[in-house]
């Protein structure tokens, strides 16, 4: 067969780029007349390398319009060129086979039309993609839906055929797969998006994930929310709760457990104490003082190393190291600027304050106002500027915090007062006769 003779009868620069489904491109520096290249070919050839292929169905002055939308985008820039076949083999060729034969080597591309349905979007990279295949970036993708949660197949190119879900947003033209494709998508690697949607990977891995877990805690037989919320404790509740009664309840039974054990090692004074605490329960502040107690006893007690460590055990069950209270003598009341009654700026255990009890004495004109702030001067209690005597507390009645004041240790704290007359001055003191200190660590 005679050789077939492609000839370029004109050619030019792409003057804007063109989205994905896009059918018309111009270049402002021509005057053809129109249609004067109906039915020719025109081959658009990005800066990247990728190619595309058309038939003309109408020119303008400066504008090509061509019978296909374009499957990827074209940029500012591009070269295109019209192209007059000898013949419409060649054509076909250069519309269908890339410029050659369509054979088993070079198969003309169809899509089922049940196939074609779940194909959402076809596309060319038009930048390399992340190191290590994190992302393939496609500048068309911008214009088109959200495919987040669908299927990317990359569909030339060394990683041609692996497919990836897609895990977040393609809104500003890169798709980001659950897991890395095998390596670097590089510009002009031609893709699909189909528009399905998997889940038993991670459902499976869930599944494995609370089997375990169940497994750990035990009753795994019973793989359900409320089977954990019965092991565990429902999460809903506050955390002042979870230490409080209910908290305390639960120590109580492991206490009980306990001294069942080490009964025969336990003498009468521990066991009475353990009593003591179960009597205790429904007052937070008496529970607290007896586990203190405990913990003192486990420090300097003359019971044997078992017990030691029981009691040990029982102080750590409330993560309390030291609970004990800070007393001040009585100070001179300022009325117009804030005094320090306490100055523990430098601390060395994270500290919990739980609570306080003021006195004043002398002819106070005001109200006692007190604050607690850290050791740079920043106000950690109350979330109102202060506490006033009358409004807010009562002077000698025992305030009890709703939720502890947390202290870190590199803030450390002072607990300040003064009053709300600035007529109040020397004379008229105010004592801290107890500040609730809870060290853990």
């Amino acid at each position: 067969m005679e050789d077939i003779v492609t000839t370029i009868v004109a050619s030019g620069i792409v003057a804007s780029p063109v989205a994905t489904g896009g059918n018309l491109i111009n270049d402002e520096s021509k005057h053809w007349t129109a249609d004067c290249h109906k039915n020719k070919i025109l081959k658009i050839v990005n800066p990247n390398g990728s190619q595309l292929v058309g038939v003309i169905d109408h020119n303008g002055e400066n504008t090509l319009l061509v019978h296909t939308a374009w499957t990827s985008p074209i940029v500012a820039g591009a070269n295109y060129y019209i192209l007059a076949s000898s013949n419409i083999g060649q054509a076909l060729r250069d519309v269908l086979g890339g410029g050659a034969d369509i054979n088993a080597a070079n198969p003309l591309e169809v899509h089922d039309p049940k196939v074609g349905s779940l194909i959402s979007y076809e596309g060319t990279t038009t930048a390399d993609g992340a190191a290590l295949g994190a992302s393939l970036i496609c500048a068309g993708l911008a214009a088109e839906a959200d495919f987040d949660g669908c299927i990317a197949i990359i569909t030339s190119g060394a990683y041609s055929g692996q497919p990836r879900d897609i895990d977040g947003t393609t809104l500003a033209g890169t798709v980001t797969p659950n897991r890395n494709f095998g390596g670097v998508i590089v510009a002009g690697t031609s893709f699909v998006i189909a528009a399905i949607t998997t889940t038993p990977a991670e459902v499976a891995a869930l599944t494995a994930l609370v089997n375990a877990l169940m497994t750990d805690i035990g009753d795994a037989s019973a793989a359900t929310l409320g089977s954990i919320l019965a092991i565990l404790g429902d999460p809903a509740q506050s955390f002042l709760a979870m230490i409080g009664y209910e908290g305390a309840l639960s120590l109580a039974n492991k206490l009980t457990a306990a001294r069942a054990g080490y009964l025969d090692e336990l003498d009468f004074d521990l066991q009475d104490a353990l009593s003591t605490i179960q009597t205790d329960l429904d007052n937070p502040d008496q529970y607290k003082a007896d586990i203190a107690a405990l913990a003192l006893e486990a420090t300097l007690g003359t019971h044997d190393t078992d017990i030691k460590n029981l009691l040990a055990i029982i102080a750590g069950a409330v993560g309390l190291t030291t609970f004990g209270q800070e007393t001040v003598a009585p100070m001179d009341v300022n009325g117009t600027t804030w005094k320090d009654l306490l100055d523990k700026s430098v601390i060395i255990v994270f500290t919990k304050l739980c609570g306080f009890n003021v006195a004043k004495a002398g002819g106070w004109a005001g109200n006692p106002k007190i604050r607690i702030v850290d050791g740079a001067g920043t106000k950690i209690f109350p979330h109102q500027d202060e506490y006033e005597d009358t409004v807010d507390f009562t002077v000698g009645e025992q305030v009890i915090f709703n939720i502890p004041v947390e202290v870190p240790i590199a803030d450390g704290y002072k607990f300040q007062f003064r009053s709300t007359n600035a007529a109040d001055g020397a004379g008229e003191t105010l004592a801290l006769t107890s500040l609730d200190i809870v060290e853990v660590g």
